[in-house]
């Protein structure tokens, strides 16, 4: 009887881990000036916002173990999670796009002239970059059901 050798992780499953693991690390970051910002226009503050990152994190915490496992409610909570990202990037981007005054608001007197059109350069080109970013994990979540089985 031969030996079977464990499924090996795939490697964009790997990148997938490495990326909220970031996500993960930049959660004490967060905490310093908390804000959150949901959808483009729904911003929360404070105490509160200390809070939603602290629950984002958690749940972080709790796919990246999920999908290490290969749990197959972390497939479930991947959707939710990416999708629910998406649509607050889709949001927040279309909001930037729109409305340069609500950035113009974000930025302060501080930021002047050409320095505040480089600024809304690189927020639209990161939201864009972030976007597309989410949406492959999506889309390759989507494709590997099957490696999520226990």
């Amino acid at each position: 009887m031969a030996n079977k050798e464990p499924d090996k992780m795939p490697t964009g499953i790997l990148l997938i881990l490495l990326y909220l693991s970031l996500g993960v690390l930049g959660i004490p970051l967060s905490l310093l000036t908390p804000k959150v910002l949901f959808f483009g226009i729904i911003p929360v503050e404070g105490i509160l916002a200390s809070i939603i990152q602290i629950i984002f994190g958690a749940v972080l915490v709790a796919l990246i173990y999920g999908i290490y496992k290969r749990f197959s409610w972390a497939y479930t909570l991947a959707i939710i999670y990416f999708g629910f990202t998406l649509l607050n990037l889709i949001t927040g981007t279309l909001r930037v796009f729109i409305d340069q005054n609500y950035l113009n608001s974000l930025l302060g007197d501080e930021i002047t002239g050409n320095m505040r059109a480089l600024v809304f350069t690189i927020t639209l080109v990161t939201m864009g970059f972030m976007l597309l970013l989410n949406a492959a994990i999506m889309y390759y979540v989507l494709k590997k059901k099957n490696y999520f089985k226990n």
